[in-house]
């Protein structure tokens, strides 16, 4: 697999010059990704926030829902936790072509270090909240439909397809995410930090 050329400041820097787009020459094992997804889903409930966490900042006592949702409480304004915090590879969860993946990325997408990875299911006519990230996000699409998107302001929409590809997404901008279809939206998202 050619992980080498995402080194290239250069190719970082025109992939923050976008919204969303695929990550060029980062080959992935779709096939094991999306089987190793569905695994962890069919032996694993969400919870309210309809997310999985496939890392931790704990080495022990590990829970996949720790994590979840936002790392922001807006009742008391502070913080629960950082991407940084979330360096161990969750053990709970039999994830082989995963964490794979999550090495292959650390190595690959230097100076940016992977925090969470969540599975995110995004039920039909639903949308998250409008928001902000610190950090970009890495997106395969698992499931998805012609009425998914993220929607971007200013920028408008964008559709992940699920083609078997990495796609980077700008997310320091304001955005949401919306299902407008009939089936789950289901993507594997990695956090970055610096």
């Amino acid at each position: 697999m050619t992980d080498a050329p995402l080194r290239s400041a250069s190719v970082l820097e025109n992939l923050k010059k976008q919204l969303v787009a695929p990550i060029p020459t980062f080959e992935i094992d779709f096939l094991s990704i999306k089987d190793a997804v569905y695994k962890i889903i069919s032996a694993t409930p969400f919870d309210h926030t309809n997310q999985l966490c496939l890392t931790s900042p704990k080495e022990d006592k590990q829970s996949v829902y720790e994590g979840t949702g936002s790392l922001f409480n807006f009742e008391t304004r502070q913080w629960l936790a950082r991407e940084s915090d979330f360096k161990y590879f969750n053990q709970t969860v039999a994830a082989g072509p995963i964490f794979e993946l999550y090495q292959r990325l650390n190595m690959s997408f230097a100076p940016w270090k992977i925090g969470r990875i969540r599975i995110m299911k995004l039920e039909p006519k639903r949308c998250y909240s409008l928001h902000q990230d610190l950090d970009y996000r890495l997106h395969i699409a698992i499931e998805t439909n012609p009425q998914c998107f993220l929607i971007f302001q200013p920028g408008g929409l964008a559709h992940i397809p699920a083609d078997g590809r990495l796609y980077f997404t700008n997310t320091l901008h304001t955005h949401t995410a919306m299902n407008g279809g009939n089936q789950d939206r289901i993507h594997l998202v990695f956090s970055t930090y610096e």
